[in-house]
């Protein structure tokens, strides 16, 4: 037949404690103040990492803009160039050189878009469209060059005071 197993759980015993003397309780604290030591070194190298890593991220970030800011400059900078090339060689005659100083200026627009918001890319475009105007109107009579000539020169203005802008200079 079955037998029945009964488990009964024996007593552990209870440690008896004895009253702590003086040198248990300096003991006890040279512990504690060696954990508190241990904590504030840890503490402090976790801090030090952490100051480490924000100062890089603001470095990168430093850097980023600078280097946004000298593409900025550099783009506009030649923009002025190429549309003063176009212009100059449209009033030299050069009609091999059009070509190609056409192509430079519409390439600097472009870079001038990549770097710079819209609304410095949309002077561009107007000094652009200015110059095309001023170019065309160069076999017209004086009073229309003169006058294409007085809205290229102001679309030149708008540019340069929003690139001036944008670039803090």
């Amino acid at each position: 037949m079955f037998t029945v197993n009964t488990w009964t759980p024996t007593p552990t015993p209870t440690p008896t404690s004895a009253p702590l003397d003086s040198t248990d309780l300096l003991d006890v604290m040279d512990a504690l103040t060696s954990m508190d030591a241990l904590l504030s070194a840890v503490v402090g190298a976790l801090i030090a990492v952490l100051g480490g890593f924000a100062g890089a991220l603001l470095q990168g970030r430093r850097e980023h803009v600078k280097w946004r800011r000298d593409q900025r400059l550099r783009a506009y900078a030649d923009f002025i160039a190429a549309t003063d090339n176009y212009l100059g060689a449209a009033h030299r005659g050069d009609e091999s050189e059009l070509p190609t100083v056409a192509r430079a200026s519409l390439t600097a627009s472009a870079h001038v878009r990549l770097f710079g918001p819209d609304k410095v890319y949309q002077a561009a475009e107007s000094l652009q469209k200015a110059t095309v105007a001023s170019i065309r109107s160069l076999t017209l009579d004086a009073q229309t060059l003169d006058q294409r000539e007085d809205e290229r020169i102001a679309a030149r203005e708008t540019f340069v005071d929003l690139a001036r802008a944008q670039t803090k200079i």
